[in-house]
């Protein structure tokens, strides 16, 4: 036990509500613990209540409902609720501006036609100018009762027949999702009439805190308390009794422990892979041998990143155990694909060096020289590495087949490998076109960091391993938008490290992107920022094979002189945030959003 009383909750399911109701109770509890007036509790728990706007839209929680004023509370002293009508109405015109900028909806429910009138045109005021915002929705249940809203519903029906469905149209809250959970603080047990049409099989979690001092921290547990529930509306859930990543005895959740726990299991998969292709019926000869070699050399060095994204996405959606097995093996295939994509890459940038080593091409070239072949060394090297190159994801995609799953997983799988194939093919198609750099712009440079890389970087192997668990459309809809953002800034990065890097970090020539005219957003905001010197400067050395050592420090120096250095990296974080803010959404256990935070953290300071 935790010193809160609570179990830990490195196991727990993380899993958020999509309306999230607070009943805010304690303020005047709170104002009297500190020999203060009762109105000063009711402004810390309005300021409160507006710190958890930023909360609610990190964790991805569409509508959350904060009841401020309930109908029983007229009985109160007038001083003490004339005070909570002037707090609510000063939080609100104090805050309309950023939340309109923020983008964020306000709505209001429960009784108008008692609250005073300049309060309820801030309210009005309040609703029409967010009103079309598409943001978060954040809901005032002020002067409102359960019992007084579903009477007044009933009012609008005049006595005839309705179904559910239109009679919640008639409610304050038609059109909002039903309430998930609702937390209320300071420790009572009561829900006091919230929605109680529309609750009816929503969560209820007692907060012990009072809610001037309930913080972030304590939301968590709340949310985490949630997460530990199983929700069956009436009806009965299959349950799992292996928590995710358990098999794997992680030490910390963390994304390098994750790593240091799955390469071996990886590694143990890829000797399997290895051994069954090269025993296979075609890959006898001598020289097909050499091919399944290259693979062998390959696979060994690298992170083995995606192949780790694979077996993280299976393990997150909450993958059986018996298929395993198959997702290790998937796993090393999408590696192999990864591979294969970097024979081909290194022969279209005309690059000698991958990892530190010799790439495919050189090595197969530096052998038919040595072997005293007649034709030109240079051209049956690259010839031999693009027929390697063709091999990899063919052979990665006919182990899928033969894996372990349920056949409809197997062949939707199959599809989206395809697919993300397709996409990278057509990413490099794009990045291989020659374009002058005056012509080259930010848009085109996006989308091939989109296409060639964070397609198959990110999104490829989170999302293949979440399929192989049978994670629904929306559930890899999610994952591919987590995997666009963080894979892009992924990209952004590397580039940024080919120029400013070592070649120890990059595993190639520094100053490379330049030579071989790569289009880096680096390139074009120096170009739209340079003068006409400068931009000659650009031209004579973009893409040109003789550059020096001192036109790249020169480069360099323009690019950060003109403020791209900076303008690059902060694009690159502010994409990573983006991913960051979906990590509650994609993630189904703490374990799994640590790993992912970790990883984010990883991409964005590679370069320190």
């Amino acid at each position: 036990m935790t010193p809160e009383g609570r179990t830990s909750p490195e196991s727990e399911r993380w899993v958020v509500p999509r309306h999230l109701v607070i009943i805010p109770d304690g303020n005047g509890r709170w104002a009297q613990k500190h020999n203060l007036p009762i109105i000063e509790g009711h402004l810390r728990g309005a300021r409160n209540m507006l710190s958890f706007a930023d909360r609610i839209d990190q964790l991805g929680i569409e509508v959350c409902t904060f009841w401020g004023f309930s109908t029983e509370n007229w009985t109160r002293s007038k001083e003490e609720v004339d005070g909570i009508f002037a707090v609510t109405q000063n939080m609100l015109e104090e805050n309309l501006g950023e939340w309109v900028a923020r983008g964020r909806r306000f709505m209001h429910v429960g009784r108008r036609d008692r609250l005073p009138p300049e309060l309820l045109g801030t309210i009005k005021r309040f609703e029409q100018a967010t009103a079309h915002n598409r943001g978060k929705t954040f809901v005032l249940a002020f002067d409102y009762g359960g019992r007084d809203e579903i009477v007044r519903a009933i009012s609008k029906i005049g006595g005839r027949p309705v179904g559910e469905e239109e009679f919640e149209n008639l409610l304050d809250t038609a059109g909002l999702p039903r309430p998930d959970l609702i937390i209320r603080t300071s420790g009572e047990m009561r829900t006091s009439g919230i929605y109680p049409y529309q609750a009816v099989y929503a969560e209820f979690v007692s907060s012990q805190v009072l809610f001037p001092d309930f913080d972030f921290k304590e939301l968590d547990y709340c949310l985490r308390e949630f997460g530990r529930r199983k929700r069956r509306f009436g009806a009965r859930l299959e349950t799992r009794t292996e928590q995710p990543f358990g098999w794997l005895g992680l030490q910390e959740a963390t994304f390098k422990n994750f790593l240091e726990a799955v390469l071996p299991k990886i590694n143990n998969a890829t000797q399997l892979f290895l051994g069954n292709w090269r025993h296979g019926r075609f890959y006898r000869s001598l020289g097909l041998q050499e091919d399944v070699d290259m693979y062998k050399d390959l696979l060994v060095g690298g992170k083995k990143l995606r192949a780790a994204l694979v077996v993280f996405g299976f393990e997150n959606a909450g993958g059986e155990p018996e298929f395993r097995d198959g997702v290790l093996t998937a796993a090393v295939g999408y590696e192999v694909i990864h591979n294969a994509f970097l024979i081909h890459d290194d022969i279209m940038d005309a690059s000698p060096i991958r990892r530190g080593q010799p790439s495919v091409h050189e090595r197969y070239r530096t052998r038919h020289e040595q072997g005293g072949g007649m034709i030109n060394h240079s051209q049956y090297g690259q010839a031999i590495a693009l027929n390697t190159g063709s091999l990899g994801p063919l052979r990665a995609q006919e182990v899928l087949w033969s894996i372990q799953n349920k056949q409809d997983r197997i062949v939707e799988a199959q599809k989206f490998v395809r697919s993300v194939i397709e996409i990278t093919l057509l990413g490099q198609r794009r990045d291989m076109t020659e374009i002058s750099l005056g012509s080259l712009t930010a848009r085109q440079v996006f989308e091939i960091c989109h296409q060639k890389t964070a397609v198959y970087s990110v999104v490829g192997p989170f999302a293949l391993g979440a399929i192989l668990a049978g994670a629904s459309r929306k559930e890899v809809g999610l994952i591919n938008s987590f995997g666009v953002n963080l894979g892009i800034s992924f990209q952004m990065i590397d580039d940024h490290l080919g120029l400013f890097g070592s070649e120890d970090i990059i595993g190639k020539p520094v100053g490379s992107d330049l030579t071989e005219a790569k289009k880096t957003l680096h390139f074009v905001n120096a170009w739209e920022r340079a003068d006409n010197e400068q931009r000659r400067f650009l031209e004579n050395v973009w893409g040109n094979q003789n550059v020096t050592l001192e036109d790249i420090d020169h480069v360099k120096q323009l690019v950060e002189d003109l403020g791209v250095r900076k303008e690059v990296l902060d694009t690159a974080r502010r994409l990573a945030n983006k991913a960051r803010c979906l990590v509650p959404k994609i993630s189904t256990s703490l374990t799994a959003a640590a790993i992912l935070d970790e990883l984010i953290t990883f991409v964005t300071e590679r370069e320190f």
